[in-house]
């Protein structure tokens, strides 16, 4: 089955797993209540803690996330089925589960000691991301890496427990060397600027890091 057109979503499910189905099923069952609360969404410009709960006890944002901390660990697009599910009731939703469930995926690619860090002490904990940077400041230190600056458009940010950076180092002569940052939510602050006319509810506010250390085992090179 194709995960990219919108006639897979009215195939039949018989080509997932019984647990990847189930999950496809309970997005279709919320759709409904997400259309309910997207005037409040609206509102709130982020998504309502109700929604937050619901997805966090349905197991969205945990498909991706490795077996080894009670994760699915499904295949990679799954999110985009569950959010296309959940955006039938309401977009901004949608968007915010599917770019959320994401990162664990992400996340599960950097050494294990940052892993265990972040989900030793809670498994359910999530993951807010921002590749846009504004005039950032990064200085190489013995064992990792100092990071200040400004990243925009942080999707669900308020209703995460860390978030993984784009950070762009000036590379020798070539292009720029892309590295991900992984920070803890004490690391940063969360300016509320998302002021905007469509997808409000996704609450894509600005992230702001102040003389961060990032440990190199919380460092990514993205090529």
């Amino acid at each position: 089955m194709s995960l990219d057109t919108a006639s897979s979503l009215n195939e039949p499910l018989t080509e997932w797993s019984a647990a990847e189905a189930a999950l496809i099923a309970k997005a279709r069952e919320l759709a409904p209540v997400l259309r309910e609360r997207a005037g409040e969404a609206e509102r709130l410009r982020r998504l309502p803690d109700a929604t937050r709960a619901a997805f966090r006890k349905a197991g969205f944002y945990r498909i991706l996330q490795p077996a080894r901390y009670g994760g699915l660990e499904a295949r990679y697009g799954l999110q985009t089925m569950l959010g296309a599910e959940a955006a039938r009731g309401c977009a901004s939703s949608g968007w915010a589960l599917s770019i959320t469930a994401s990162h664990s995926w992400i996340l599960g690619m950097f050494p294990r000691q940052a892993q265990d860090e972040f989900w030793n002490p809670d498994p359910q904990r999530t993951l807010a991301s921002s590749f846009l940077a504004v005039q950032p400041s990064f200085t190489p230190q013995s064992g990792g890496l100092r990071l200040s600056g400004r990243w925009r458009f942080s999707s669900n940010v308020d209703h995460c427990d860390g978030i993984i950076l784009l950070v762009m180092a000036p590379g020798a002569g070539g292009p720029p060397q892309q590295t991900f940052a992984f920070l803890h939510r004490e690391q940063y602050e969360i300016e509320d600027t998302w002021n905007v006319v469509g997808l409000a509810a996704t609450g894509s506010n600005d992230v702001v890091v102040k003389d961060a250390f990032v440990p190199e085992h919380r460092l990514l090179d993205v090529l």
